[in-house]
């Protein structure tokens, strides 16, 4: 057995920065864009798509389809839908959009399908429209998120690695982030008394 070296189109000496599958294509992060093999046929992404940025890092398949990719520089991530050698749908997760930190350092999916995308300043999980943040003040073992370091178990628990030391999540009895207090007034009175 030997290696085959496998040449990206328009990208004879690129740097691969991630890898994923998703049943029937490879995905393939790199400095100059976004690549998918697609029966048999590369299909290249880049900001002439939509991306931020050419120069991605991290990936994550997810089970509904969805690939989410990384930038090195600090744009966030973006998620897109592919089909037919096309982005179908994109969308751009930054700080604005509930990001931790500005690069994510690691992205995963959990059991119950939920993102969770870590970085210099905690990790944050994405369940639909709510995100939830966790930092050392919040119970994580740091702040500091290391570079890939991350791993779902099978029961739902999640392994987050920082600068401080090593994390395990209960995920399979999280139920996303509690709701706001209410305020309730018993009696007031408007005006002098």
């Amino acid at each position: 057995p030997r290696f085959e070296r496998v040449t990206l189109p328009d990208a004879a000496d690129v740097t691969v920065m991630g890898m994923g599958f998703d049943g029937e294509r490879v995905w393939v992060t790199t400095s100059r864009g976004l690549y998918v093999r697609d029966r048999g046929s590369w299909h290249r992404f880049t900001t002439a798509q939509g991306l931020r940025d050419d120069n991605l890092l991290f990936l994550v398949v997810r089970r509904d389809g969805e690939v989410c990719a990384s930038y090195l520089a600090p744009y966030g991530l973006t998620c897109l839908r592919y089909a037919d050698g096309q982005i179908r749908e994109l969308r751009h997760i930054d700080q604005q959009a509930g990001l931790s930190s500005p690069v994510p350092y690691f992205l995963a999916e959990d059991a119950a399908g939920r993102l969770w995308v870590g970085g210099a300043t905690g990790v944050a999980i994405f369940d639909g429209d709510e995100v939830d943040r966790f930092t050392r003040a919040g119970g994580a073992p740091g702040d500091d998120c290391n570079a890939n370091a991350t791993w779902v178990a099978p029961s739902g628990d999640v392994w987050i690695g920082t600068s401080s030391g090593a994390g395990l999540f209960d995920g399979a009895r999280y139920r996303g982030r509690p709701p706001l207090p209410t305020v309730k007034f018993g009696r007031g009175h408007v005006g002098e008394t």
